[in-house]
């Protein structure tokens, strides 16, 4: 048996299989997930389902409890060991050390520092769980949202140059998703902490938060054409269903987009002291859905 390099290391094969991207040699590197692959998000867009033989209504019930063995046998492999403390443990990360920080970093620290304590960045999810590895494992926004609700999320922004963010929302569901699934672990296996209310949250909503363009894709200079993943969200929400996290905690996820109104506050503002006042008082609540109600 080899040796787990990673706390998710089989994971991502575990989601090409699912996906039906296992076989297919067209999609991605050589050693990448498959589904990191923009090829691997357009063709399972225009199919509306795991690609090869799948049901009508695909349901990633029996992924996750794959992958929530698998991170128990990858622990176990690795000795077992404690997480770094400050796993799981809310902060604020507010320094920008590229010299050219990437617009989404800009953002994600621009909300951590201007909307209050309620928002916090950059929370380490497997830290010390493998020897030398995951350490760069954060989720890029968590939003406490009051009585035991949080969101966790991945968050995707810059401009149509840029994509409008990094990779695209196949590859962004599956990296929120992951992190709900380690979140997961840590609560039923690691024990509590009272220096970790996340810990004890009641509801965690996962979250994709990008601009509009970010959720639409072209080929070969063509019409931009939208990405339909709205079946892989709600096969993603009856997995989540299932998971049992104790004490009636529930996890639920989304594809969520930038309203027109957040791009009037934050990419135009009239000036800075009002622009920051805007920003402010919408409290990133300037967006909605992509598809609809996600929950089948």
């Amino acid at each position: 048996m080899t040796t787990p390099t990673s706390i998710l290391s089989g994971v991502p094969e575990m989601i090409d299989a699912w996906c039906g991207l296992t076989d297919a040699t067209r999609y991605g590197k050589a050693g990448e997930p498959r589904y990191v692959s923009k090829q691997a998000a357009i063709d399972l867009s225009g199919h509306g389902k795991p690609l090869g033989a799948s049901p009508d209504a695909p349901d990633a019930t029996d992924l996750f409890k794959q992958i929530l063995e698998q991170i128990k046998k990858n622990h176990a492999a690795g000795g077992g060991a404690e997480p770094a403390a400050m796993v799981w443990k809310l902060r604020k990360a507010l320094t920008l050390n590229a010299e050219n920080p990437s617009s989404e970093v800009i953002l994600e620290r621009l909300v951590v520092q201007l909307l209050g304590d309620h928002w916090s960045n950059q929370l380490v999810t497997a830290s010390g769980m493998m020897p030398g590895a995951d350490t760069h494992r954060n989720i890029d926004l968590v939003h406490d949202r009051g009585d035991g609700a949080f969101e966790f999320i991945e968050l995707k922004y810059g401009t149509a140059e840029q994509g409008f963010g990094s990779n695209h929302p196949l590859f962004a569901a599956w990296e929120i998703v992951l992190y709900g699934l380690l979140y997961t672990y840590a609560r039923l296996h690691l024990g509590g902490d009272d220096s970790k209310p996340l810990l004890k949250a009641k509801k965690v909503h996962l979250v994709v938060l990008a601009p509009e363009g970010y959720y639409r894709y072209s080929q070969r200079g063509g019409p931009a054409a939208p990405f339909e993943l709205g079946w892989l969200g709600q096969a993603i929400n009856k997995g989540l269903a299932s998971l049992r996290l104790g004490d009636g905690a529930t996890m639920e996820f989304a594809f969520q987009k930038f309203t027109e109104e957040f791009a009037a506050i934050y990419d135009e503002p009239k000036s800075l002291p009002v622009g920051a006042q805007a920003f402010r008082k919408a409290d990133l609540g300037d967006r909605t859905n992509v598809y609809g109600d996600p929950r089948p």
